[in-house]
């Protein structure tokens, strides 16, 4: 699994503080900063994950990640996550969707660590 939880500490970001999470695919080194090495969930407090639809059936065959199924929210490109996000549809090396965003407050996109 990712080292995303220590990097964001060195960083001085309280990984509780993130609720929402936006991922651009599915692939190892972008999923895996949702797990530590350990195994523990890297967000105590995640309620959502903004991923592309095109995306979320490499999520699902991931089992490791079966805890959090129940938090994905699938976008498609112009789609609204809310009202401070928007989703852009960037294919290239995987189906991707990039979240941008006015106002980061506790959210944030990225392609994790690994």
């Amino acid at each position: 699994m990712g080292y995303l939880e220590e990097t964001m500490c060195e960083a001085g970001i309280d990984t509780s503080s993130i609720t929402v999470v936006a991922l651009t695919h599915a692939h190892g080194d972008h999923i895996n900063g949702l797990l530590t090495p350990d195994g523990r969930r890297t967000f105590r407090n995640l309620s959502k994950i903004v991923i592309g639809e095109d995306a979320v059936e490499d999520f699902l065959a991931e089992p490791r990640l079966a805890d959090f199924r129940p938090l994905l929210a699938p976008v498609s490109g112009g789609d609204r996550p809310d009202d401070h996000l928007l989703a852009v549809a960037m294919p290239g090396h995987a189906p991707a969707i990039w979240v941008t965003s006015s106002a980061l407050a506790k959210t944030i996109s990225y392609p994790a660590a690994t």
